[in-house]
């Protein structure tokens, strides 16, 4: 860190609304910015949504009419718009506020820093998707990978990350995806930094009343589906167990067709997203079950972890930082149900192995999750 950098205000751009915790990267960011609150550090969420809210607001909420008759034509619009108030928005931050950095959440939101710095100010991106930001849009059932628009986002990807300063991911697995897709992006500086979450206040203080949870947008690559299975080959095998699944998406409605076809209506439940802290949630639940074939990271599993829950998880992303069967359990097979079923029995019948995986996972949570084990890490890698 040099002499100066410590008084650099850093600006967190992004396209999500500040003050409204609905997912994970909304989360990285409020906690992040927290943590440079009480630390007196300079700092500030600079938003689409804080430009002229009178003027932004009524104009987002057109997505209400018109993706519904286009979800293409809705993205075009969606971006389109939010580029151009997010570039206002960061144009008169950086007004006020010359000697910063800005720490992207979002390719847009870099994109849009890139545009309107006027001072060489570092623009640093978050990488917060598993893979392509186009790949992520096609997941979200919103366009198609053969369509023009795809193409075209890969392309303004490609050359945006070619174009920030840094770049910051949440696991190796990510970079090397990332990488591989784009391999001329390894001449732009990067480091990979653990996502990190604040121990929830409601900690010790909730009685759980089901058996398992899963966070994640219901989309195909979460793999919900497999989770229901495993629930339906527990109950052949004699164990009853219940299944919340919290998040919203385009596989709804063919999870509620798997669930009403296995006759599981009583065990598993779609409660879709929630508007308070997921810790309250979490804790009304004895494990945390995460079932993901593609994530870059998997905080959900991380805050399940900070509770004392044991988990049990795909072999993905944070799985990277943990010591497998001590600090969280690995499904061998994601396509395998009877297999996932046997693992989850295994573990919940065994009530000193559930209390050891919780106190593991918590031990590795202070260790490598924390706010305090990673936060200073990543403010001295912005400022440097």
């Amino acid at each position: 860190m040099n002499p100066t950098s410590s008084s650099l205000e850093i600006l967190i751009a992004t396209t999500l609304r500040d003050r409204k915790v609905g997912t994970g990267v909304q989360t990285q960011f409020s906690t992040f910015r927290n943590y440079l609150e009480r630390e007196g550090h300079p700092v500030q969420v600079v938003s689409s949504f804080s430009y002229l809210p009178l003027v932004v607001n009524p104009v987002l909420a057109m997505r209400k009419i018109i993706r519904p008759v286009s979800k293409s034509a809705w993205l075009r619009w969606h971006r389109s718009w939010h580029y151009r108030y997010v570039k206002a928005a960061l144009r008169r931050a950086i007004e006020q506020s010359p000697n910063s950095v800005i720490y992207a959440q979002d390719p847009l939101s870099a994109e849009a820093a890139l545009a309107v710095r006027d001072n060489g100010q570092p623009v640093v991106l978050a990488v917060h998707s598993p893979n392509t930001e186009a790949d992520e849009w096609v997941d979200h059932g919103v366009i198609a990978s053969s369509s023009r628009m795809y193409a075209s986002m890969k392309t303004r990807e490609r050359d945006l990350l070619r174009r920030v300063d840094k770049l910051v991911f949440a696991s190796d697995l990510q970079r090397t995806d990332l990488m591989s897709i784009y391999p001329d992006i390894d001449a732009v500086p990067s480091i990979v930094m653990p996502q990190f979450v604040e121990v929830p206040e409601t900690r010790g203080v909730v009685t759980p009343q089901r058996d398992a949870v899963s966070v994640g947008t219901l989309e195909s690559r979460k793999n919900h589906r497999f989770l229901v299975n495993v629930v339906a080959a527990a109950r052949t095998a004699g164990h009853e167990y219940t299944l919340t699944i919290i998040g919203e998406g385009p596989e709804r409605k063919a999870l509620e067709a798997q669930i009403a076809r296995l006759d599981l209506g009583g065990l598993v439940s779609l409660k879709g997203r929630v508007g308070h802290d997921i810790g309250l949630e979490l804790e009304k639940h004895r494990i945390y079950l995460h079932a993901s074939r593609q994530e870059s990271f998997g905080l959900a599993a991380v805050e399940a972890m900070a509770l004392g829950m044991p988990t049990i998880v795909g072999d993905t992303g944070v799985v990277e930082l943990l010591e497998k069967g001590v600090e969280t359990c690995v499904w061998n097979d994601l396509d395998r149900a009877q297999q996932g079923a046997e693992l989850l029995i295994s573990v919940m019948t065994d009530p000193q192995r559930m209390a050891e995986l919780g106190r593991r996972g918590q031990e590795r949570y202070e260790s490598s999750f924390s706010v305090e084990a990673v936060a200073p890490r990543l403010l001295d890698y912005l400022l440097d």
